[in-house]
């Protein structure tokens, strides 16, 4: 995913298809056949992806909130399954938390768009169990959901997160307030950003992933290196032993031309 579309995700999905278009089209005229045509083929976002997105665009620490706590859960569940359930259940109580904050967050930002946000509770909820089931949340964490297929999503993580429905609001929930809602709606400047924009925690994972393909590789060299040391040494190994047998044969040769010698001086051919 390019920089620039990143931006695309944070949109009403009315206003959607121009932008993609009208980004397409400069990335075209620019020279960038590949990335204006890999911008033409990204989908209109759905509701509840959209909503999604917004929160990690402009609600990061929710999203981040709920990213981290769907890593805990898996290592814990990991751990678990190696027979120490020991941290389960809290992670798992805490994946439900920043699940039903993120949820109850995404529903009130549809409902200051004038969108039905509680009609979208129900596949939310379901966007966010493939995140959970499949592990790959980078794009919840950049705000592209939509933008690619999420693979998984089989409730492997069984047990969470479970979100009830209904409107009322839930104890103990961060969401962003109905007065801020009003004012993002109203396209007022928006306040200071809090921590890393989309397109540097985008531009951050891709650093991981390089920095994780380079230890990669330095491993597999050093594997190289350790096997071509020891295919060296077996070498070296087969040399000696042959060296030496030459040495014998040489000194086999020595004491035959030495015995042929004295033959020769005892019996001189006439």
């Amino acid at each position: 995913m390019i920089e620039e579309a990143i931006g695309l995700f944070a949109l009403p999905p009315r206003e959607f298809v121009a932008e993609r278009n009208r980004l397409a089209k400069l990335l075209k005229s620019g020279g960038r056949t590949d990335d204006s045509a890999l911008v033409s083929s990204l989908e209109r976002p759905k509701l509840g992806e959209y909503a999604l997105n917004r929160l990690a665009h402009e609600h990061g620490p929710i999203i981040d909130r709920l990213v981290e706590a769907i890593d805990i859960a898996a290592d814990a569940q990991a751990a678990a399954i190696g027979g120490d359930a020991s941290s389960l259940r809290e992670a798992t109580m805490e994946l439900r938390a920043a699940t039903r904050s993120a949820v109850d967050s995404a529903v009130l930002l549809l409902n200051g768009d004038g969108a039905n946000g509680e009609g979208q509770r129900d596949e939310i909820v379901g966007l966010i169990r493939k995140f959970v089931g499949s592990g790959d949340t980078d794009p919840l964490r950049i705000g592209v959901v939509g933008a690619s297929a999420v693979e998984g999503g089989d409730d492997f993580f069984r047990g969470a997160p479970d979100v009830p429905s209904g409107t009322a609001a839930r104890p103990n929930v961060a969401q962003p307030t109905a007065a801020h809602l009003k004012v993002t709606v109203k396209k007022t400047p928006p306040p200071p950003p809090v921590g890393p924009s989309p397109a540097d925690r985008a531009r951050k994972i891709q650093l991981e992933r390089h920095v994780r393909d380079a230890q990669a590789q330095v491993e597999r060299a050093q594997r190289s290196v350790a096997e071509a040391t020891e295919q060296l040494t077996q070498a070296q190994r087969k040399v000696d032993d042959r060296l030496e047998v030459l040495h014998a044969r040489e000194s086999s040769v020595a004491e035959a031309q030495a015995s042929l010698a004295v033959f020769r001086r005892d019996w001189p051919e006439r």
